[in-house]
């Protein structure tokens, strides 16, 4: 659900803002989509680099192949409930 919020931009951050606006967009309204699409692309760039870091990193849990199967069974039958 979306939310409301309010922004205040400093005038060089908000200028900047609204020519890339008319220039994507076209429009005056569009402000929300530049913001949400630039807050988009920063979310999954650190969610993408928090994910190499975790895929990277030493591991500290053991799961023998009977414990890994258990829990692909209790998670199968949660998605299928």
């Amino acid at each position: 659900m979306p939310r409301r919020t309010t922004i205040i931009p400093d005038d060089n951050v908000y200028e900047g803002l609204a020519r890339k606006r008319a220039r994507v967009y076209g429009g005056v309204l569009a402000l929300f989509r530049l913001v949400n699409d630039f807050f988009r692309r920063a979310l999954g760039k650190g969610v993408k680099e928090e994910l190499k870091r975790l895929l990277s990193s030493k591991k500290h849990a053991h799961v023998t192949a009977g414990e890994f199967e258990e829990l692909r069974r209790e998670l199968s039958r949660k998605l299928e409930a």
